[in-house]
């Protein structure tokens, strides 16, 4: 039985070959299905970690991932 950390480390590796390790919004609409303007609104709202740059939001891909797991296995458990 896999544990959360196996399918966190799954999770990277995965994700690893195809986003870069620092993700623009494009990359978390296509990880979330998230329309643009919740993943604007969310970045804004600091919901999702992520830094303002001057060519747009920047969100390190293992730190998203790392909240997009503990959001869906619930705010209660660590990885």
């Amino acid at each position: 039985m896999e544990t959360k950390n196996d399918i966190f480390e799954n999770l990277i590796r995965e994700t690893s070959n195809k986003y870069p390790i620092s993700l623009k919004v494009r990359d978390i609409i296509e990880l979330t299905g998230y329309s643009q303007a919740t993943v604007y609104r969310m970045l804004e709202c600091e919901e999702i970690p992520g830094a303002k740059k001057i060519r747009g939001w920047r969100v390190p891909r293992d730190v998203f991932l790392s909240w997009w797991m503990a959001d869906s296995i619930g705010d209660n458990e660590v990885i």
